[in-house]
């Protein structure tokens, strides 16, 4: 912080003295000082003047006006200011504010006048020479160096160290100055910057209305002017027309004198009375606005630095030119709490927006959105305290990239708020401390969705890791892992649009704790992604609106098993009841049953690790108006909620009448269930009660078959606890078709070969969970008919023989679409259609995604219509699974309606790319790579689907087709297993993207090919598997009878030349 400070303090005199050495001359003779173009101090000591001032403070800050010691400091008889600064005598390594004491003044050139004499003991004799106390440019050329640049972009935001011209700039050339100044190598050339505005100067023709030309424009730019300099008299704009107004880079209005912009003829056509118009010098201090225009300078509180008056009411204006914006800073801020404030507002008057009020808002620097700025400053009738002071600078509109080591800010898109230009390549590098890492927020995005684009690297450039992309990703909140950020935009050559609008901070890495009220980020362990400190114990609390609860995600965790622990907590604090603890419970996905929830972190005082990384976000809590009795997933509306404790808000107010405790009594559950509906767990969705046991025999319509789905699973964790048996029978002694307990990766379906099937469902009498959800119906066999499903298509089979059986002709036969007809051969009438069209609908249930349709019958051609045709009707529907996908058509009750089943898969395709722009594949077969290159991969589903998320839950390598015999791991449950395997997007998109390095396979085999298992959710299902993306646990593999959907990519070798030297490389490592 003391450099922070040291380096803000620096910045502050060299916007202190820079005016009056690009524009003021001092070789004229003060008998008029009201004429110079800097202001005097002729009727004005003790007051501070903005660019300079006439206070006797002046001398210990060193901004005193030129003429100071002329009028105003009778006991000084020269220039020598030295016994007025602070001493090092008695402060060797002390920080005294306006100067340095310690050895590092030297870097920052801030050193106290004597500190060589009293502190530096190697120093010779004489005055330091305080060019090498600032930092150099010698060996720097191309670097920031914080106080100062040695870039090249230095010339245009101003902050060009004292000698970049000397060693980084070597096409300027020397040019004689008049009098002590000489300020030619130091500002902005218009050698290769003819129509450009450089920020503290302009080459475009407007400079000379301006006066803001750089001091080389006639040499380079305006092939009209005669030889010689340039009258500037006439060049600058006049007041023979125009007193009373601002005239931008002057002013004829009276306040000009105070603030030193008079118009070179102010004067002459517009000031009669000088003594009149004397300050009164009697109060001293800084005057309640007025209006600021230019380019850069500081306005302070009234009768600042003494105490403000009560009742004050000023409004500054801060006025560009119409291509400038405005930067505004407040350094000091010392105003009443309650009752004193300064809003800003982002207009020329206070009726445009408000960008921010200070201080309450906490916030100390803005930027306009156009060419003004106004600031209001109010107090009340009580207190009164020291006030503010503000720092204002004009830049030339918003930039195309640059280097941001600000501790906080905005930047845009180029030429905001007016559209981005086309073909528009711009980079930004946010860089930060060591030990802080960077936080990023775009407030506004607007841009051609197809072809322009924001993407966010973590790190100093576009070689690192991409965060992601604005607006694609629909992201908008980015934190650095470490201290850099790099923000790059690309507009193509078409459409433009209004562009964009981003706020950062620099924050001092992950913090330990604090309140969350944003609708949705992320929060990190202390020191994220470096191990978090020993004896740690931090509290987040995640508060919501009254109306909302709250979804928590563990996207990562890595703690000490031992002996480190987060515990997650159903409230605003601890003392509330406790959800689970991570990573010992082995759950990663919390949901609060209000709007609030609690999370807290400790670690014991040996071992460390990288820690934790959570998603939030919160959502609408349930109501009960109008659902008492029913029961959702969060809360319930029925009067058991009472005892469970898991009321809705509103429970109270709509549905109970009393608060008495029902008695403790559990529901029935199990029975005898024909042709088709649904079982649950008691309670569903609430938790189930200890010692649970149910058995529910199903059964369907002679000849067919019973088809099971499950839609929800969530048990204790432990299988030998609470599980559910599936019989393929009518009694629990029937053949096992399958076990379903906590570890179940999957929802799954079951069928059976008869017309019978048994369910058990047994919990034990330790923990409970939220239970099952299943639906079953009756089924056609599968030799009779069948459905097969995938993310494409849609084909439906029926033997001729039982459309015959039932006189049915398959001529007669069409989909919910009439014009979608079957074909037909001697055996089977088929439908095959994509699954988006012939009347197909799609819904979700519990984050299933369903498609539905029907087959029906037509009148025949004669027109006669039987009662059969009439009553034919079969339901079809496709229960599309997470990584398989299964199909039935089920019956309605009427009289010859039956029930067809099957199973497919969704689609899926993976490929190679060039880069993490994944712009194109590769089409080379097979693909060449080097060892150690990086290959970027991307799965997606074969029909664009943004309903769907597609999530990599396991990817392996192996030298041939066999990937059980031998295989490297990739990716598994969804986590990065290789150290080279960067994940950019995974379970948020109907696609992925990974990038790995070459393996070592290559050394040894010819060939190599990947291998992807991939699992596909709605993309509405907050709580489905993809949105939990990498889970660190273990998981069981589904059964056989349920196939995994995989995807094979391949084959991978090396180049020729790698090829060729395999062998040689394997044994020199």
């Amino acid at each position: 912080m003391g450099k922070m400070k040291l380096g803000m303090i620096i910045l502050f005199f060299l916007v202190g003295v820079s005016p009056g050495a690009n524009g003021w001359s001092w070789t004229e003779t003060t008998k008029r000082p009201w004429i110079t173009e800097s202001p005097s101090c002729w009727w004005n000591c003790g007051y501070d003047l903005g660019s300079c001032s006439c206070s006797s403070s002046c001398q210990y800050y060193g901004d005193c006006c030129h003429d100071y010691h002329d009028y105003c400091d009778t006991a000084t008889t020269t220039d020598d200011t030295t016994p007025a600064s602070p001493s090092c005598r008695w402060n060797c390594g002390y920080n005294l504010g306006s100067c340095s004491c310690t050895s590092s003044c030297q870097y920052y050139g801030n050193c106290c006048y004597d500190y060589h004499a009293y502190c530096y003991t190697t120093t010779t004799t004489g005055a330091p020479d305080t060019t090498s106390e600032s930092p150099s440019c010698r060996w720097n050329c191309g670097y920031n160096l914080g106080s100062c640049s040695c870039s090249s972009s230095c010339q245009y935001y101003g902050n060009c160290c004292h000698d970049y011209h000397d060693y980084c700039y070597t096409t300027t050339t020397t040019t004689t100055t008049t009098g002590t100044l000489e300020t030619t190598s130091e500002s902005p050339s218009c050698r290769w910057n003819c129509g450009y505005n450089l920020g503290s100067c302009s080459c475009s023709s407007s400079c000379q209305y301006y006066g803001n030309c750089c001091h080389d424009y006639h040499d380079y730019c305006d092939t009209t002017t005669t030889t010689g300099a340039p009258d500037t008299t006439t060049e600058s704009p006049s007041c023979r027309w125009n007193c009373g107004y601002n005239l931008g880079s002057c002013s004829c209005s009276s306040s000009c004198q105070y603030y030193g912009n008079c118009c070179h003829d102010y004067h002459d056509y517009c000031y009669t009375s000088p003594i009149t118009a004397a300050l009164d010098t009697t109060t001293g201090g800084a005057p309640c606005g007025g209006d600021l225009t230019n380019s850069r300078g500081e306005f302070f509180s009234p009768q600042y630095p003494n105490n403000y008056p009560n009742n004050a009411n000023c409004t500054w204006r801060l006025l560009a030119s119409e291509r400038q914006t405005v930067n505004l800073t407040f350094m000091f801020v010392d105003l009443e709490a309650c009752c004193d404030f300064i809003r800003v507002y982002d207009g020329p008057s206070a009726a445009y927006p408000l960008l921010g009020r200070v201080p309450q808002d906490q916030r100390y620097h803005f930027n306009s959105s156009r060419n003004y700025l106004t600031v209001v400053f109010s107090s009340d009738s009580s207190v009164t305290r020291q006030g503010f002071r503000a720092l204002w600078e004009f830049a030339g509109g918003a930039p195309c990239g640059g280097d941001l080591t600000n501790s906080r800010g905005e930047f845009f898109s180029p030429q905001y708020p007016n559209n981005y230009p086309n073909n528009a390549n711009c980079t930004w590098r946010l860089l930060a401390s060591e030990t802080q890492v960077v936080n990023l927020t775009f407030t506004f995005v607007d841009l051609e969705a197809c072809c322009d684009f924001i993407r966010v690297y973590d790190g100093p450039s576009a070689a690192y890791p991409l965060l992601g992309r604005v607006p694609q990703d629909q992201r908008y909140h980015f934190n650095s892992s470490r201290n850099y950020l790099t923000v790059v935009f690309s507009s193509d050559s078409s459409v433009t649009r209004q562009g964009f609008r981003a706020l950062w901070e620099f924050a001092g890495g992950a913090p330990c704790g604090g309140d969350l009220t944003n609708s949705r980020g992320e929060f990190f362990s202390p020191q994220y992604p470096n191990n978090y400190p020993n004896n740690a114990n931090c509290t987040w609390r995640l508060l919501a609106s009254e109306t909302q609860v709250v979804n928590l995600t563990f996207t990562f965790v890595d703690l000490e098993a031992c002996c480190d622990s987060i515990r997650v907590y159903d409230g605003p604090s601890a003392a509330y009841p406790l959800l689970g603890r991570v990573p010992q419970d082995q759950r990663y996905h919390f949901n609060s049953s209000r709007n609030y929830l609690t999370v807290v972190f400790s670690s014991d005082s040996s071992v460390t690790r990288p820690g934790f990384r959570a998603l939030w976000e919160f959502a609408e809590m349930p109501y009960c108006r109008g659902n008492c009795g029913y029961s959702f997933s969060r809360c319930s509306c029925a009067s058991s909620c009472q005892y469970y404790g898991n009321c809705c808000h509103d429970y109270y107010t709509y549905c109970s009448a009393t608060t008495k405790r029902p008695p403790v009594t559990h529901p029935t559950c199990g029975g005898r269930l024909f042709d088709s509906g649904s079982i649950s767990s008691p309670y569903y969705p609430n938790y189930y009660h200890d010692n649970a046991y149910c058995v529910w025999q199903l059964s369907a319509p002679a000849g067919q078959r019973i088809f099971l789905s499950f839609v929800d699973l969530e048990l204790e964790r432990c299988c030998n606890c609470d599980y559910i048996y599936v019989y393929d029978g009518s009694t629990t002694a029937s053949s096992l078709l399958g076990k379903l307990c906590y570890n179940d990766t999957t929802l799954r379906d079951f069928r059976s070969s008869s017309s019978y099937m048994t369910v058990l469902f047994r919990s034990d009498g330790s923990g409970v969970a939220r239970g099952f959800k299943a639906s079953f119906s009756s089924s056609l066999p599968e030799n009779t008919a069948r459905v097969v499903c995938s993310s494409d298509s849609m084909t439906i089979v029926i033997q001729r023989s039982y459309l015959n059986s039932l006189g049915i002709g398959w001529q007669n036969l069409y989909v919910d679409d009439h014009r979608c007809r079957p074909s037909a051969n001697s055996y089977e009438v088929s439908f095959n259609f994509p699954i988006d069209m012939c009347g197909t609908s799609k819904t979700t249930n519990n984050g299933r995604v369903v498609y539905n349709n029907h087959v029906r019958a037509a009148p025949t051609q004669s027109g006669e219509i039987t009662r059969q045709l009439e009553q034919f009707l079969l339901s079809v529907r496709c229960h599309m699974e997470q990584d398989t996908t299964v199909g039935t058509v089920y019956k309605v009750k009427e009289m010859i309606n039956n029930t067809i089943s099957g199973t497919g898969r969704f689609n899926a395709s993976m490929a190679f790319y060039p880069s993490s722009s994944f712009s194109y594949p590769i089409l080379q077969f097979p693909y060449e790579v080097s060892l150690n290159q990086y290959l970027y991969v991307q799965v997606q589903l074969s029909r664009a689907d943004n309903t769907l998320d597609l999530l990599l839950d396991s990817c392996v390598a192996s030298p041939n087709h066999d990937f059980q015999a031998r295989s490297y791991t990739l990716i598994q449950n969804g986590c990065a297993k290789d150290s080279t395997v960067y994940i950019y997007t995974n379970g948020r998109q109907y696609y992925a993207q990974f990038h790995f390095r070459a393996f070592k396979f290559l050394r040894t085999h010819s060939y190599v090919f990947l291998q992807c298992r991939v699992i596909v959710c709605a993309d509405s299902d907050y709580n489905s598997r993809c949105r939990q993306g990498c889970r660190m646990r273990k998981k069981r593999s589904l059964d056989s009878s349920h196939h995994t959907e995989t995807v094979t990519l391949g084959p991978i070798t090396l180049k020729g030349a790698k090829a060729e030297s395999a062998a040689e490389v394997e044994k020199e490592e």
